[in-house]
């Protein structure tokens, strides 16, 4: 918004020069000393101007969020959870977690636990999806924080077992930026998701 406005005022400033010289009745002589004056201004009176076209610097802190492309990154992360699984990738998904959850957990540790609950070989998904859920926007500020959930479901192994994982975060959040990304683990025995058959967590919901 303000960087619109200060566009506006520039072309105010500079349609006023080229009207105020371009009429009949002005003497030459008087413009030529207009003109004569502006270049006294020297370079910093363009430069000035061009400045104040260009700069975006008071619009630095406005969060935007692409809702669509923030889906479509949160299914390929899920996607590349699934293919972390089958390979017991571990360094993959430490990389998910956001950076506070890794200060404050073992994660190498909290996931080769949660290899161990998994029975079997990683084999088949029947889907991986994410998605942004709730948010807080502010009108000068932006998007304060968009709040992110993946689902692994039908997660299959060789041993005949299915699983299913969920997994919350932030996609943004402006405020705390060491909170982006995963938070909360939950993994839970069967084709979709059951709090009464829990097999494994990493992290925490209250994150």
């Amino acid at each position: 918004m303000i960087k619109y406005a200060k566009r506006f005022l520039c072309l105010l400033l500079v349609a006023g020069l080229l009207c105020g010289c371009g009429r009949s009745h002005i003497k030459s002589s008087y413009i030529k000393e207009g003109i004569e004056l502006l270049a006294g201004l020297g370079e910093g009176l363009v430069e000035g101007l061009v400045n104040a076209w260009t700069s975006d610097e008071e619009d630095d802190d406005y969060i935007d969020v692409n809702f669509s492309r923030a889906d479509n990154e949160l299914t390929e992360q899920a996607n590349q959870v699934y293919e972390a699984l089958k390979e017991k990738d571990i360094e993959s998904i430490k990389k998910v977690f956001a950076p506070c959850i890794a200060e404050k957990y073992d994660l190498d540790k909290e996931i080769k636990k949660l290899f161990k609950k998994i029975e079997g070989n990683v084999i088949s998904i029947g889907e991986a999806r994410g998605w942004t859920t709730g948010y807080a926007h502010d009108a000068e500020k932006g998007y304060l924080y968009v709040d992110s959930e993946e689902k692994l479901k039908n997660i299959t192994t060789d041993e005949g077992k299915s699983y299913c994982m969920t997994l919350f975060g932030y996609y943004s959040n402006s405020q705390s930026k060491d909170k982006v990304g995963i938070s909360f683990l939950y993994v839970s025995e069967g084709k979709t998701e059951n709090v009464n058959h829990e097999v494994y967590e990493i992290g925490g919901s209250e994150q």
